[in-house]
């Protein structure tokens, strides 16, 4: 398995590399697994069960939990409510 590896080299933004750093240590993942996991994950479906949960997923999971019946009518209201 390890003989699939080839090194790469990339050029980023050096508070990209900052932040991907922390976001690595905080999760536990090198910043090798993060790269090759969203390059899974942007190569195509057929790979996306490899690839762990991104960020965003994360935040967004759960949220309309609850919210079954919305719709285009409740949308409305919502966004005349909120631009009062």
């Amino acid at each position: 398995m390890i003989d699939d590896y080839v090194k790469l080299t990339l050029r980023l933004d050096k508070a990209v590399i900052r932040q991907a750093k922390e976001y690595a240590r905080k999760h536990n993942r090198s910043i090798s697994k993060l790269v090759e996991n969203y390059l899974r994950f942007i190569t195509g479906p057929a790979n996306r069960e490899d690839v762990t949960d991104t960020p965003i997923t994360n935040q967004l999971a759960g949220i309309l939990k609850g919210k079954a019946e919305l719709d285009s009518e409740h949308y409305a209201e919502y966004l005349i409510e909120k631009y009062k």
